[in-house]
């Protein structure tokens, strides 16, 4: 009798999937049904979000692969996309990569997906009666890989969301050690990186308010914890279908930060810096793909001169107008006249320390790229010593240099630009220590583009850069503008560090 029920319990689930992926074959709207029969296929499902739903027509294809935690978030997702989009979901709880690996062509079908939003990790994470853990890391990783490969084949728009917190778990007959899912995120993340798919972090989102929104097993949610899950998704499915909501941050801010839009590509964000003990700001310009592809986007962090800010080339309008046209992202720091350098004499002018802040924010709040290839920094007069400092700083994060007008011999006695005393004091012995020149030769693996106003102060400093790179064999370019040491100049040599940094960072561009 137990063998008869399991094989017909089974019997049903294949036939659910195989309805569910007739359905989903060329997005046919199934033929209607009557009210008895609709309410007939809802008892062969455990849950309500497993019963399949009909297209309607004209409206974008999602699909949810997920556990039981996703199965809490369907429902009210497709109410968040009601008009927006057909959410559909495999009729079973999706389980480990096994299962994944095992299922996934059946769950896809045949037909046209326009966006994939899916997880794998609580149940592979899970020990089993023997103690054993159900997936190890490194397995998992193995099968992450295989099944975003075959995701990949579908040309959707692929959005992975990490594991949801596990505080504890009392859930069944299955245990799983607290903040397991830690290591399987990151090891995920970095997946998603390499295949540029975006990631929703339903983890970022759930952690801090988990006990209010956490079912008392400590794997599962709460009606309301359901819901909030379900906003973060259909947000992240708008942005990746390239609504109205497209530059919405799928993700809450951290704590603390502020983002206003300036315009349709442009926004500005706020927040706390902990280096400085006091609000700062960046500026971000979106290529005009980022809504609409997934990412991750190539990125430039711009640095401004002494005596302007993060909007003065959005201010301009024809340095604007070159920032839109550009195929990344480029992120415009507030850097005040802080040399973006750590002062060892003010410990309230550590812009250098600021500087990684705003690079790791960036990180959290855009779609950019982790990869150093996909990474170029640059800036004009004080904030082209700040970008020379960065690269020999942060050697791993960056590829590419672009420079206008940069002071990059100082602080020394023959320099023609005033000291700021608080950041570099008044002790010349000291001055060589600073100077970013005096370290030219580790400028290595870099593609390096210097351009130099032939009648600026700084046109010196620049070809003795130029000269200590050509002899230390360091591929470098340099372009010669007739101007001086002004934002005429800079005006004149944004176009060329542009293009320089497009030539390098769109290859991958998505």
């Amino acid at each position: 009798m137990l063998r008869s029920l399991f094989f017909r319990k089974n019997w049903v689930c294949l036939l659910a999937i195989a309805a569910f992926g007739a359905n989903a074959a060329g997005g046919k709207t199934p033929p209607a049904q009557s009210p008895a029969a609709d309410q007939s296929a809802k008892t062969r499902y455990s849950s309500p979000s497993l019963v399949p739903i009909k297209d309607k027509p004209g409206l974008p294809r999602v699909l949810l692969i997920g556990d039981s935690i996703s199965m809490g978030y369907t429902i009210p997702t497709r109410k968040d996309l009601e008009g927006k989009a057909n959410v559909h979901r495999p009729p079973t709880n999706c389980g480990s990569t096994h299962s994944g690996l095992r299922n996934l062509d059946a769950w896809i079908g045949d037909g046209k997906w326009d966006v994939i939003h899916f997880n794998w990790g609580m149940h592979d994470l899970k020990h089993l009666a023997s103690g054993r853990q159900n997936v190890p890391i490194a397995e998992y990783q193995k099968n992450l890989r295989e099944l975003v490969a075959r995701l990949k084949r579908t040309g959707a728009v692929l959005i992975f969301a990490t594991t949801t917190p596990l505080v504890h778990d009392t859930h069944g007959k299955f245990s799983r050690d607290a903040h397991a899912e830690v290591p399987y995120n990151e090891a995920a993340k970095k997946i998603m990186a390499e295949n540029g798919v975006r990631v929703d972090d339903l983890h970022a989102l759930a952690l801090p308010q988990i006990g209010a929104i956490q079912a008392a097993d400590g794997v599962h949610f709460s009606k309301e914890g359901s819901e909030i899950l379900a906003r973060q998704v259909a947000a992240s499915i708008t942005a990746a279908l390239g609504g109205a909501e497209a530059h919405e941050t799928a993700a809450p801010l951290p704590d603390g930060v502020l983002k206003t839009r300036v315009d349709d590509r442009i926004e500005h964000y706020s927040f706390r810096s902990a280096a400085l003990k006091k609000p700062m700001a960046f500026s971000v310009v979106f290529p005009k793909d980022y809504s609409s592809k997934p990412g991750p986007w190539p990125v430039l962090f711009f640095l401004h001169g002494l005596g302007r800010n993060e909007n003065t080339l959005i201010e301009d309008p024809a340095s604007r107008k070159r920032l839109l046209e550009q195929p990344y992202v480029i992120v415009l720091p507030k850097g005040e006249n802080g040399w973006y350098f750590d002062s060892p004499f003010d410990p309230a002018r550590q812009y250098a320390s600021y500087l990684d802040e705003v690079t790791a924010l960036a990180g959290k709040v855009l779609n950019i790229s982790p990869e150093r290839s996909q990474r170029a920094i640059g800036g004009w007069s004080a904030g082209g010593f700040g970008s020379v400092w960065a690269c020999l700083r942060h050697p791993e994060s960056f590829s590419t240099l672009a420079t206008i007008i940069a002071v990059v011999d100082f602080p020394s006695v023959g320099a023609h630009f005033p000291l700021t005393p608080a950041t570099f004091g008044r002790d010349p012995t000291r001055w060589p220590g600073f100077d970013p020149i005096n370290r030219a030769s580790e400028l290595k693996n870099l593609n390096i583009l210097l351009v130099i106003g032939e009648k600026a102060s700084d046109a010196v400093m620049n070809d003795r850069l130029s000269a200590i790179l050509t002899k230390e064999k360091i591929p470098h370019q340099v372009v010669r503008l007739p101007g001086r040491h002004t934002f005429a100049t800079v005006q004149g040599g944004l176009g060329p560090v542009l293009d320089f940094v497009r030539q390098h960072l769109s290859q991958k561009a998505p």
